[in-house]
């Protein structure tokens, strides 16, 4: 009865489909003849009349999915939005990998404005998003109310797919090494090295080079695993974790002239949240860090988590250092990492 009353008191529906053509519910197994999704990592198509979306519906999109993405060095929006008239939209673009698809008419079916999930529509692994309203007051109404799940739907949809690439394209090496050592069963992508393999604490290291500017410029991102006894729920408190963190990364992470090393940036305070990991309690810090005595630094992300049988906590955390570069979607990689963790 609480559950139906609830519906019966919001103002739309959020209905989700999973492997829909367009008739409506396709059998799984027709998902073998779904084309890949194209576009790449953090793009949202939004599907949207041109003069709609250059009023005040594309001026609230915008605000919203470009905002700033927290404790990053410099400014980068959540998304790279593209917009296109629904005369465009046609079988070159129905399988992009995030569409926003919007449709504000005088439709009987719209009177009770609608926000549909849908998964795999025009292609593998694609999250489609449709908004169908009958005036762009209701789609303020209703984007704005659902603005922070549509960012977290997006967000996990590109983590999924991020963690699907690394499960075809790993270092089976270093991941079963690790295994092997730790009991730590984690993704570790190709090209990486495996710096540091001590007792209780793992680095492992993916060195690239891009161009930009006509001159190759050095790209680096960080897995690092460390491991403490694990005492009470105290454990998992914000200061405690960065006090551990400091303290390890001072003793284990050098930094590239005498007397540096790898630590927390305070100059923002870090962001600390509980997270859910295989149905189980862990803990989340986004930050940014920094070498002391030296001048480098990137944004990290660090993720722990109780392991039971051995009574110890397990640390893991992804860093990115690519200054010449933006670093969203580096970042999200190694997110994708440090939560693909498990114990053996």
């Amino acid at each position: 009865m609480k559950h139906f009353l609830f519906l019966l008191s919001t103002t739309f529906f959020i209905v989700f489909f999973s492997s829909c053509d367009e008739q409506g519910l396709q059998s799984e197994g027709n998902r073998a003849y779904l084309p890949s999704y194209i576009g790449q990592s953090g793009e949202i198509a939004i599907i949207v009349e041109t003069d709609i979306w250059n009023g005040s519906v594309g001026d609230s999109l915008q605000e919203h999915l470009k905002r700033p993405i927290p404790l990053m060095p410099a400014y980068e929006p959540m998304f790279d939005l593209y917009q296109h008239p629904p005369s465009t939209f046609n079988k070159t673009l129905k399988p992009f990998r995030n569409i926003i698809l919007i449709d504000i008419a005088d439709n009987i079916n719209y009177k009770t404005p609608q926000l549909k999930v849908m998964k795999e529509r025009f292609a593998k692994d694609q999250l489609m998003i449709k908004i169908g309203v009958t005036s762009k007051n209701a789609f303020h109404e209703v984007f704005e109310e659902n603005v922070d799940k549509i960012v977290r739907l997006f967000n996990e949809a590109e983590l999924e797919r991020t963690i699907k690439y690394f499960e075809r394209f790993n270092n089976a090496e270093v991941r079963d090494k690790i295994l092997a050592d730790k009991n730590v069963r984690m993704l570790i992508p190709d090209n990486c090295d495996l710096l540091e393999n001590r007792e209780d604490f793992v680095w492992v290291s993916r060195d690239m080079s891009r161009s930009k500017g006509g001159r190759m410029h050095d790209v680096q991102q960080g897995i690092l695993i460390y491991e403490y006894p694990y005492l009470d729920d105290s454990t998992f408190t914000k200061n405690y974790l960065l006090n551990v963190r400091d303290s390890i990364l001072k003793a284990n992470v050098p930094g590239p002239v005498d007397s540096s090393w790898m630590t927390t940036s305070y100059v923002y305070d870090p962001v600390f949240r509980p997270i859910n990991l295989d149905n189980e309690y862990a803990t989340e810090i986004r930050g940014l860090w920094r070498v002391e005595n030296a001048f480098m630094g990137g944004p990290f992300i660090s993720v722990s988590r109780v392991d039971e049988k051995r009574g110890r906590v397990v640390t893991a955390e992804g860093y990115v250092f690519a200054p010449k570069f933006d670093k969203r979607e580096y970042l999200r990689e190694v997110e994708a990492v440090v939560k693909s963790m498990e114990f053996e």
